[in-house]
């Protein structure tokens, strides 16, 4: 059976081989994205010129060529709606949206119910909520319905004006959003499948961890690289790596670094499941 795809996700795609290319040509930085060491192994390949590398010293799994910064950010400005169906989460139509508010989203591709209550599992309201790539705020508009204080920074600024007009919600879209919060600024910190999208990791979680206060819960979601389907497939498993995704997460990377940064407890969720979640304690 072949698949067919649209010209404008070709297209894509060829500039992406494109820059590929002329990075490896180039024969880029391969040092690692999160602890900087310059020891990194390739682990997988992918459509020939797409790696992903290993560092020997964190074990972190990473795109290479690695990320630019400005790239990704013009990548979200611009490109990343017409990533492939189904991994972009599209704005509704504004006249769908007060029904959507109405029975507060049940029912819709937006219902996070289901993430509501892992929340409340791990850190119940009332609560300070930081939602850490809110995209346009369907997960903080049900958070607030269930009792939380949600706060949003989000990637891409259409989404983040999107949900600030729309539903009322504050959401941070400058580069350096971060570093505006005061420390201890919230009591739960709800990252979902957003770090796998991100540039680099050198100060992330030390930043995450200024922000929560003492005894405050970080949990992350993402996909979980060391899942049966990514061990069968390896790179060539979807959400493993490509154009959005730059890194490639493992329960050992989180086990060995979060601690590092301030957490402890960590719990990780079904080490068979395509989604890896991590609920950490701030101490």
């Amino acid at each position: 059976m072949v698949r067919c795809i649209s010209l404008p996700t070709f297209q894509r795609r060829l500039s992406f081989a494109r820059w590929v290319l002329s990075r490896r040509l180039a024969r880029t930085d391969s040092s690692c994205p999160h602890c900087r060491a310059h020891q990194t192994q390739i682990a997988h390949r992918k459509a020939v010129i797409l790696q992903a590398r290993r560092c020997s010293t964190c074990g972190l799994l990473f795109r290479y060529p690695k990320a630019d910064p400005c790239g990704v950010s013009d990548f979200y400005q611009t490109r990343y709606e017409t990533f492939e169906a189904g991994m972009v989460t599209s704005l509704p139509q504004s006249s769908h949206l007060q029904e959507l508010v109405t029975r507060n989203f049940a029912g819709s591709r937006w219902d996070q119910q289901s993430r509501i209550k892992l929340l409340t599992s791990t850190h119940p309201p009332p609560a300070r909520l930081l939602d850490y790539g809110s995209s346009w705020g369907y997960f903080m508009a049900q958070a607030r319905a269930a009792g939380y204080e949600p706060t949003g920074v989000e990637l891409t600024r259409p989404r983040a004006e999107f949900g600030a007009r729309a539903l009322g919600l504050h959401i941070e879209a400058a580069p350096d959003s971060l570093d505006r919060f005061p420390a201890e600024s919230f009591d739960v910190i709800y990252a979902s499948h957003v770090l796998e999208h991100l540039p680099n990791l050198y100060d992330i979680f030390d930043q995450l961890r200024r922000l929560l206060d003492r005894g405050g819960t970080l949990l992350v979601l993402v996909p979980n690289c060391d899942c049966r389907t990514a061990r069968l497939l390896g790179a060539r498993w979807g959400p493993f790596v490509n154009e959005a995704h730059t890194m490639a997460f493992t329960p050992e990377f989180f086990r060995r670094n979060l601690p590092h940064h301030g957490f402890a407890s960590t719990v990780v969720g079904d080490g068979e499941d395509d989604e890896l979640v991590i609920a950490a304690t701030a101490v």
